[in-house]
């Protein structure tokens, strides 16, 4: 009598921890509700710039290294993720990363307008063969009123002359590709069409051969390296893939087509506004200190982990990047293009 009562107490507590279980299984996340849509992390993006406090007009040294910090530990935008987001290496989120630093800027109070994109766009080498097309990163304005591109893949903040440098010394040192200057709504260039470079009608703002004097809205920027241009909203909606945007060149936070292949983002915007939206006001504070604390701070520091934001030591020991950080690699597209075919 009590081995039956044992066994039927021990069967109910097992179809307890069996419903308990099927229903914590069972709670969706933000990425496996099937209800989302583009719209809906585009309403997301909205209302983080809608509640924005826009208390700051520009950031200070500390504030610029916790911006950089924020970004390139971020649980979803830190490099080592691309192997979950871009298991191929084709995607290589810069524009995902310049989201991130826009969006964490304005959660920590910074003006809207003291925030900018800036485009690289052109012929990008590496070892001599073309890779990419182009690079984004984000412009926070400085309190020494100097803007600052905050892109993770660089090491640390830098002033906008240094960074368009470092990119024509590596990645263009026939100083042949353009700056663009736009707004923020703009995520990246217009891929909806890229044509072989053989084959380029110069009608594209990605195409090498585009000419962008005298397009209406876009002019040259003096003062900075050669062939920089600033876009105004007209024509960031004309020619870049812009949230903005009414019609076919809006961005897609789920996808993009390029030349007729869709490729997912594997939820990448989905988890990426989901974290920033929902995170407590607390984790966009930057720490009340000096800069010379901020590098004792980091002296004494073994390092960062991705998903935190402190000001720790970035180290000299770099964790290993995926092959592809960048932006978009065709080649990698046109020959899973073919793969797929063949099969």
């Amino acid at each position: 009598m009590i081995q039956k009562r044992t066994s039927i107490r021990f069967f109910l507590i097992l179809a307890v921890f069996i419903v308990i279980a099927g229903s914590i299984q069972a709670a969706p996340s933000a990425a496996d509700d099937a209800q989302i849509t583009g719209d809906t992390v585009h309403g997301w993006f909205t209302e983080i710039q809608k509640n924005a406090s826009g208390k700051l007009k520009a950031l200070s040294y500390v504030q610029r290294e916790f911006l950089y910090d924020s970004a390139a530990n971020h649980k979803i935008a830190d490099v080592s993720q691309l192997y979950k987001y871009d298991p191929q290496g084709i995607i290589g989120f810069c524009f995902g990363r310049a989201m991130t630093v826009h969006l964490i800027a304005l959660r920590m109070g910074l003006k809207p307008e003291s925030i900018r994109k800036l485009f690289i766009v052109g012929a990008l080498k590496e070892h001599g063969q073309i890779l990419w097309r182009f690079h984004v990163t984000t412009l926070v304005l400085g309190d020494d009123n100097t803007w600052y591109a905050i892109d993770p893949i660089v090491g640390n903040p830098l002033a906008i002359q240094h960074w368009m440098k470092r990119m024509r010394s590596i990645y263009d040192k026939q100083a042949e590709a353009k700056f663009y200057i736009v707004p923020t709504s703009a995520v990246l260039p217009d891929l909806r069409v890229v044509p072989e470079m053989e084959k380029e009608t110069g009608e594209h703002l990605i195409e090498v051969s585009f000419a962008p004097d005298g397009k209406t809205g876009i002019t040259p920027k003096t003062g900075l390296e050669s062939r920089t241009y600033e876009a105004s909203n007209e024509a960031s909606q004309a020619f870049f893939a812009d949230v903005f945007t009414a019609g076919a060149g809006k961005f897609d936070f789920l996808s993009i087509t390029i030349n007729g292949n869709n490729i997912s983002y594997n939820n990448y915007f989905v988890d990426l506004l989901t974290a920033i939206r929902t995170a407590p006001e607390s984790e966009f504070q930057a720490p009340a200190m000096t800069v010379a604390s901020l590098v004792a701070t980091r002296k004494a520091s073994s390092g960062s982990k991705p998903g935190t934001s402190s000001l720790s030591a970035r180290g000299k020991k770099s964790k290993p990047l995926p092959a592809n950080v960048m932006s978009f690699r065709f080649d990698l597209i046109d020959k899973a293009v073919k793969d797929k075919t063949n099969r």
